[in-house]
């Protein structure tokens, strides 16, 4: 399968193979809910069947999913069909707070409203992104990050608290399909260090021990390959 232009027959086999895994990324996402209460707002990117948004949403989050095989249909409006080796923009268009997925190439070549999708960014109390970066070429590492961090809630007060990347990425020599960019963990902490987000090794621990208990054909590899990011003051 292409995991950047894939064909409607390649999204319907990636679905009907991921949909076993629904029941356990529903488990893992209460835990997360369980660790750190429930985020108002949320973005999954690689959602791929979009279960645990729409568990996010059965709970009350503004959720959004991102993925390929997100969209098809019937999809709820809140899934983007998106390639992640590209920019992605989420912002409001108006004061409703509608949500909308502006492709990169119509931002930077209009320079209104690339300051405009500034202005109105959307940014999210919790953003996952779970076994989902070893599937893209080590040359978008960098563009999927920047997502992130363009998207992650900054700490607004001293009181408050700064949104979370809940994030796992498979590490050099963990075998699976299309496993073209695996990368130390260490890497992807330096990466997000220089976007202002911070590794917080006391989070990862506690969430990692909650995962140790989500019992799944990857709880193994997601317990182990956990990181937990944060941004203090913007």
């Amino acid at each position: 399968m292409s995991y950047t232009r894939p064909t409607p027959e390649e999204i319907a086999q990636r679905r009907a193979q991921l949909a076993p895994f629904d029941g356990w990324n529903e488990r893992a996402f209460c835990q997360i809910v369980a660790w750190m209460g429930q985020p108002r707002s949320y973005l999954d990117l690689g959602s791929g069947t979009g279960a645990m948004v729409n568990m996010a949403r059965k709970m009350g989050a503004d959720a959004y999913g991102v993925d390929l095989i997100s969209r098809g249909p019937g999809a709820e409006h809140w899934f983007f069909e998106h390639d992640l080796t590209r920019p992605l923009h989420l912002i409001f268009p108006s004061i409703y707070g509608t949500v909308f997925m502006m492709p990169d190439e119509v931002i930077t070549r209009d320079e209104e409203a690339l300051r405009t999708g500034i202005q109105r960014r959307k940014t999210f109390d919790l953003i996952t992104c779970l076994e989902v970066a070893e599937h893209l070429p080590p040359d978008a590492h960098e563009t999927l990050v920047d997502t992130i961090a363009r998207h992650l809630r900054p700490k607004p007060t001293m009181e408050a608290d700064s949104g979370l990347v809940v994030f796992s990425a498979a590490p050099p020599g963990q075998a699976g399909e299309h496993h073209v960019g695996c990368r130390p963990a260490r890497e992807w902490r330096a990466m997000f260090h220089e976007r202002g987000i911070s590794y917080r090794d006391d989070y990862t621990r506690q969430l990692a021990h909650l995962f140790g208990y989500v019992t799944g054909p990857a709880s193994h590899w997601l317990a182990a390959n956990l990181q937990v990011f944060d941004r203090g003051l913007a």
